[in-house]
Parts: C-alpha cells; structure tokens; sequence
C-alpha cells in the first residue's frame, strides 16, 4: 500500500511585489527547484516545505498538490501551503463548484498533461461570478487568477498541482508558466518513484539493504550506463538476461529503442537534471521474449539525499513488468517518442476511437489542427495511419 501523507502547514510567508516588478527566476534555482522535488521520492516528509519554495520563489498566495490511488481514489498525498485553517477546512465543501470553476469535469479530463493551466485564459470571469467557490472562497482572500497542473491521469492515480495568485502580486506572466512547464514533469517521475518504493524516508546507511526487499529492480548507473549496484530483483533480471544484460560492465537493454532512450536520459541526468524533462519517465522496454516493462529514472547527481545513497552514481532505474498496465501507456509512449503534451493528448484519443471531429470539439480546436497533431504522430512515431498508432500502443500491454 503506497501510504497517504497529509501535510497541512506553512502558513503564508513572504511578500509580495509589483507584478511589474517580479524578480526573474533563474535556470539555477530552476534546477535547485528540481533537485527538491527529487529528494521529496526518497523523503515523502519534504513536500511541504518543497512546494512551499516553488509557491514563494514565483510568488504565489498558496499551492496544493494532490494525488489520489485508483480505483480507490484513496489520497495518497494531499499538501497545502499558504492555506490559513479558516479558509482551508472549508475547501472540502466546495467540490463541484471548484471543478465548475475549471471549466467543468469534461474539460478539465481533456487538459494536457504537464501543462500550466491558466484558469483566466481558460474560463471567462463572467461565467464564473455566480460560482460559490468563488464568492464566498476565492475573492474574499483577493485570489485574482490560478494555474492548474494535470500531473497523473491514468488507470492507477490522478493527481494535480494547483497554485493561486494574490491580487497584489499582479497577473499571473508567461515567465511563471515557463518555469512551471519545466519544473511539472518533475513531480510525475517524484511521485511515481514514491509509490514504488513506499518508503516514508530513506537513511542512506541502510538504503542498499532496503533495496532488496523491492519487488521493482533498481539498478544505480553512472554516466556512461555503467551498472554501480543492483538489488536482488534486479541480480535476477540480469541473470535472465531477457530484458537487460550488463556488456563490460555497462547496462544495456535489449529492446534496443528503450536502451538508446534511456542512455540520453542518464548521460542527460548527469549533466542538468533540470534539461531532462519528460526523459526517463515510464519508458516502455520490450524483453526478448516480448513480456513489457517500465522503466523509471531518477536522477542523483544532486541533493544531499540522493547524492550520498551510492556517491558513483549518476542514476538509478526503477525496472517494472507492466503486466497491471490496464489502458495504454501513453505518458510512456510520450517519453519515448518526445510528444509535446497536445500531441500526446490526441494519440490518447486516437486510442481512443474516437473520430477526428469529436477530438477536435474535445480539445477545444479545429480539425485542421488536430490533422496538423496527427502527422506529426506519424513523423515521430513512424506509424503510416491511426490504425498503426492504436497497434503501437496496444503492444505495450499484456493480456488480462
């Protein structure tokens, strides 16, 4: 069971500035941003004051992050920073309103995932003064505007990272967008890699012996791939030798469009977490014998926490089957074939079957650019048709 963590603190700090005024965020705390999310995988218990840095340094009122298990819907993690506790246990009240405030639940499902959704370019004010969330809740506290994060939509859990702006902090610029739309891929390969390990710290002294216990294979690489410890599930694999194998002493995967993707990713890891995006994330690989798996990387080269679990590592692989993937593995697919998050949104509907028509009215977009999403699918993927695209999908996962 992937224990809940429930973090209600960090009550709201700092100041505000003339939105003309706004400090511009550096590529370097960009990454020390990044970093934190990281160590937040291997120490679920530093979230709060995580998400509470990402609030403060783009000068947001408050910031939520919330995911639940499926088919549970048990919330599995449920922080908020900058909430005082007044306005905080009224929240729960104010579920349909809230999602009305979004557009709707139709419209929210079709949102991108990773992408900073800006609730002002999305919802016109004039449809939403009646909303009670946003009579009795928003405007009294002079939340003037809020972005939206789809984290995880899937099968296994849904999450969102959620951020409010207070008047007096301007509107919200595309400078905040941009460094959110770095920073988001980031929480889904925290979170995933949390859920694996469902651990509620990790002490580097016993980290390796803990390692053992997983059923996942985590192997620890550097740079150049070269495999630097492997637990017991993974010594497994490698004796299999069906989906991974290790040549003078570097990893190597025998799907060989996986090993390509996940070399770049490491080499990648090593040089700037803060570059590597979406790479890494649920990357499908094939095994000789055509079983799936999921492979998910974390980098280490930075943070006091991760850096200091096996000091010559630069990454570690978090190995997977993916025999309890029940829809297809598109954030997987997305990583593989470096999909943006439109195109990673129509090849979902494609799958789909659903016409080009009703994904274009479901995107808010005309035909022509759904066309235009379409062929850049073929180009990447190097499908010829829609059927193809479903096929390729549907490879990834096993029967029942």
């Amino acid at each position: 069971m992937w224990r809940t963590l429930s973090f209600v603190k960090l009550p709201l700090s700092g100041s505000y500035g003339d939105g003309d005024m706004r400090r511009v965020v550096t590529a370097e705390r960009i990454a020390d941003l990044i970093g934190a999310i990281y160590d937040c995988a291997l120490d679920p218990a530093l979230w709060p004051t995580t998400i509470d840095a990402i609030r403060l340094e783009l000068e947001f009122h408050n910031a939520s992050l919330e995911v639940r298990a499926l088919p549970s819907t048990e919330m599995t993690l449920n922080i908020s920073v900058g909430i005082e506790a007044p306005w905080l246990d009224k929240v729960a009240s104010y579920g349909p309103d809230i999602i009305a405030l979004w557009g709707g639940l139709e419209r929210i499902q079709h949102y991108p995932l990773y992408e900073p959704i800006v609730n002002s370019h999305v919802v016109d004010r004039a449809t939403v003064v009646g909303n009670r969330y946003f009579v009795e809740w928003v405007t009294p506290q002079d939340i003037t505007d809020a972005v939206a994060i789809t984290l995880a939509r899937d099968r296994e859990m849904i999450g969102s990272f959620t951020m409010g702006r207070h008047a007096a902090s301007g509107s919200i610029e595309e400078a905040e967008v941009s460094a959110l739309r770095m920073i988001a891929p980031h929480f889904r390969r925290a979170i995933s890699i949390s859920k694996l390990l469902d651990l509620h710290t990790v002490k580097c002294a016993t980290f390796a012996e803990m390692l053992d216990a997983f059923a996942a294979a985590v192997v620890f690489v550097d740079a150049g791939l070269k495999a630097v410890h492997a637990n017991a599930a993974a010594r497994r694999m490698l004796k299999d030798a069906a989906l991974l194998s290790v040549h003078n002493g570097v990893l190597r995967f025998f799907d060989q469009e996986a090993d390509s993707r996940l070399q770049a990713a490491v080499r990648l890891a090593a040089r700037s977490e803060a570059e590597i995006g979406g790479r890494g994330i649920g990357v499908p690989a094939r095994a000789r014998n055509g079983d799936p798996a999921i492979v998910h990387l974390l980098p280490l080269a930075n943070g006091a926490t991760r850096a200091g679990l096996v000091p010559s590592a630069a990454a570690v692989l978090f190995i997977t089957p993916s025999q309890h993937q029940r829809t297809a593995p598109i954030d997987a697919l997305a990583a593989l074939y470096d999909l943006t998050p439109a195109e990673a949104r129509v090849l979902e509907l494609v799958v789909e079957a659903r016409p080009l028509i009703e994904i274009g009215k479901k995107l808010g977009v005309a035909p022509s650019t759904i066309k235009t999403h379409l062929q850049k699918l073929f180009v990447k993927t190097g499908c010829n048709r829609q059927a193809d695209l479903v096929r390729l999908a549907s490879s990834f996962l096993r029967p029942g």
